[in-house]
């Protein structure tokens, strides 16, 4: 074998962007997503299930995290025992990764297989306050929209009433015409 040629060993840009997660090498993981963007996936999940989102919170890497949601990073995206990267912030009490993760669209109510939500993992009282204020927030808004399309149904509902004694009452109108023409054309009948 020749002695100048050397050999390199490669790795797909996956596993590279995991490894560069891992490491909380942030100025390489721009570079990588900049550079490789169309060839990396940034959702890929190893054997169980976890992906770079998930190395990135459970290195409490805060940049690194922003940056793979902001190259289409899956939220809610679930490991073999349905943890999202929700529920790994909560159980290592990343508040601050938990609130960015809420504000990118973490279902608070994703359950794991063993039907726990992210509020059932967590060990910090920061991430506990964060979780139940966003799920009473939940909560309201989900009532004030029921409330609301309750008023509309409402409104509706009584608009269609309206709209359908009117049309009886014009149908009725109309049958009282046709009938008082059919008695005066019986009547010039029988004189």
């Amino acid at each position: 074998m020749n002695s100048d040629v050397k050999r390199r060993i490669s790795f797909s840009a996956d596993s590279v962007l995991t490894a560069v997660v891992q490491d909380a090498d942030t100025s390489e993981l721009v570079r990588i997503l900049d550079n490789h963007g169309d060839e990396i996936r940034v959702n890929q999940v190893n054997h169980v299930g976890l992906t770079a989102l998930h190395h990135g919170v459970l290195s409490n890497n805060l940049d690194a995290v922003k940056l793979l949601l902001c190259n289409g990073a899956d939220v809610n995206v679930q490991d073999i025992h349905g943890f999202s990267p929700l529920h790994t912030a909560a159980a290592c009490g990343f508040t601050q990764i938990a609130s960015l993760l809420v504000l990118y669209g973490a279902d608070v109510f994703s359950l794991t297989t063993q039907k726990e939500m992210p509020i059932d993992v967590a060990k910090d009282i920061g991430v506990i306050r964060l979780l139940s204020e966003e799920m009473r927030r939940h909560h309201h808004q989900e009532l004030f929209l029921t409330a609301f399309m309750c008023r509309k149904a409402q409104d509706a509902w009584t608009i269609l009433r309206q709209q359908t004694l009117r049309l009886v009452d014009e149908f009725m109108q109309m049958l009282i015409q046709m009938w008082k023409r059919h008695r005066t054309k019986q009547n010039l009948k029988m004189e």
